[in-house]
């Protein structure tokens, strides 16, 4: 017979990271005024937000990068606000809800992302997981021995 808490324990790594992803998260429209996105991005310390359209579908993403480019424009150059559209990254990679731990840490291993959009079947974003957001989980689990202890 299994041991339901062990049988939990040692198969976390194939929970979705639905389980760790932050669900209360901050997203733009594209047509959101860029100087309120600089003000919640450095308010929060945000380092990157999802940009969706009005179906929670991902169009766009608004990293540090841009805001610093953005900033830079806005203050030093006195150039005319914008709408976060104008300066998204239009390329988004985003992680299914259902993909599991350990993948999404293999995915954070081999990229420079910090953050990821985490979308549902329909291609909704409905979360965002942060590298932090997965290694505060496996901080929390069991190291797991690989030796038979019978032997």
């Amino acid at each position: 017979m299994v041991d339901k808490k062990q049988f939990i324990q040692e198969n976390k790594l194939s929970f979705p990271i639905s389980e760790v992803m932050q669900k209360n998260f901050v997203y733009f429209l594209a047509n959101t005024y860029i100087e309120k996105a600089l003000d919640e991005m450095s308010e929060k310390d945000l380092i990157g937000v999802p940009v969706v359209d009005e179906d929670m579908r991902p169009v766009g993403y608004m990293s540090e990068r841009e805001c610093l480019k953005v900033a830079m424009r806005l203050r030093y150059h006195n150039s005319q606000a914008a709408h976060v559209g104008d300066y998204m990254g239009e390329t988004v990679i985003t992680l299914p809800n259902t993909m599991t731990i350990s993948d999404a840490t293999e995915e954070f291993s081999k990229n420079w992302i910090h953050s990821y959009p985490v979308v549902d079947a329909a291609n909704r974003v409905i979360g965002v997981v942060h590298r932090h957001d997965i290694l505060r989980f496996l901080k929390n689990i069991k190291k797991t021995t690989w030796f038979n202890k019978a032997a």
